[in-house]
Parts: C-alpha cells; structure tokens; sequence
C-alpha cells in the first residue's frame, strides 16, 4: 500500500547509516545504544508489516487465524524495548517472579519503579 512505502523509505533511510556505523570500532556504551537503535528499527518494520496485514484483513484479502502465545512474555519484550528510555529518566524496570504459591504460572511480573537512590531520598 502507499502508507506502507511511506513509512518503509524512511525507515530504510534510517536503517543504512546504523549499518554503516555498525562496521566502524565502537564503545561498548556505543555498541549497546546502536544495537537498540536497530532492534527498535526491526520493531518499527515489524509494525509496518502488521499494519499492512490489518489493511488486508479489513479487505478481506488475508486469512484471519489464531495464534496462542504467552502474554507476559510479550510484554516482557515490550517492556524491555523501553528500558534505555525509562532508565534516561531515572526509572529501573524489573522483573519478578509471582509472590503466591498458589499460582502455578512462574511468568514473570514487571515493575518500574525509581532507583534505589532516589526512593530513599524521596521518603
């Protein structure tokens, strides 16, 4: 589709210079900050090609079919995609496991919370 193309040179464009820099000596802190960049690229194409799929169940021009998945997990992956955003604004993300016994899934729950530092400070 239009949108589709529309949003995927852009993203295109974006993506050539991360290759780029990728084949140039970095810091580890460089490497790790090019390696979300990318990953978030991924993300992006990702939702493009969702986006161009809803279009053609809409029109129905694609077979609809379920598809079982572990929610959490999935949020867990979202999550961990704003790590680096929330951490700039003094937030740490963690994951723990359920507190109950009573539960038998062991998926993880996720909490943001400040740093240690600053919710002692704060009280």
């Amino acid at each position: 589709t239009t949108v589709s193309h529309e949003l995927k040179t852009p993203l295109s464009l974006i993506v050539a210079p991360l290759r780029s820099i990728a084949r140039q000596e970095l810091s580890e802190e460089n490497r790790a900050h090019l390696a979300m960049a990318v990953k978030n690229t991924r993300k992006m194409e990702s939702l493009i090609n969702e986006l161009v799929t809803f279009n053609k169940i809409e029109t129905d021009q694609f077979p609809f079919y379920v598809q079982k998945g572990n929610p959490l997990e999935f949020i867990a992956r979202s999550v961990q995609s704003f790590t680096e955003a929330a951490r700039s604004r003094g937030l740490h993300a963690t994951r723990a496991g359920r507190a109950s016994r009573r539960h038998t899934s062991s998926s993880p729950s996720i909490a943001l919370s400040p740093p240690a530092s600053s919710a002692a400070s704060s009280s």
